[in-house]
């Protein structure tokens, strides 16, 4: 049986993060809200590179989602897809200054 591995990562600013390349397929993602005091408000997306006919399109799975603090979302589980990463980035951002997330990946 082939091993899973995993990645953690940590935001550490608003700034949005990459956490998969082209062909990097995944099968569940964690995102905890690691802030000392409330919640942390976040955006999950995927976007095609500029060189796709879409010119770079971007495709929200979560928009403006509020995560409590100490609380996590699960991605990937029932009712959300499996990610096929052919040619998307997939991208993480936090409303917060300082991040506070962290993102546990399967892949």
């Amino acid at each position: 049986m082939e091993e899973k591995q995993y990645e953690i990562l940590n935001v550490p600013n608003s700034s949005p993060i990459r956490l998969a390349y082209p062909q990097n397929d995944f099968t569940r993602m964690l995102i905890t809200n690691t802030a000392p005091v409330g919640p942390v408000t976040v955006q999950l997306y995927v976007q095609d590179p500029p060189t796709h006919p879409s010119g770079g399109a971007i495709f929200h799975v979560l928009d403006r989602v509020v995560i409590p603090q100490g609380a996590s979302i699960e991605i990937g589980e029932v009712g959300v897809p499996y990610f096929s990463n052919n040619y998307r980035e997939i991208y993480l951002r936090s409303t917060n200054v300082t991040g506070d997330l962290s993102i546990l990946i399967r892949y």
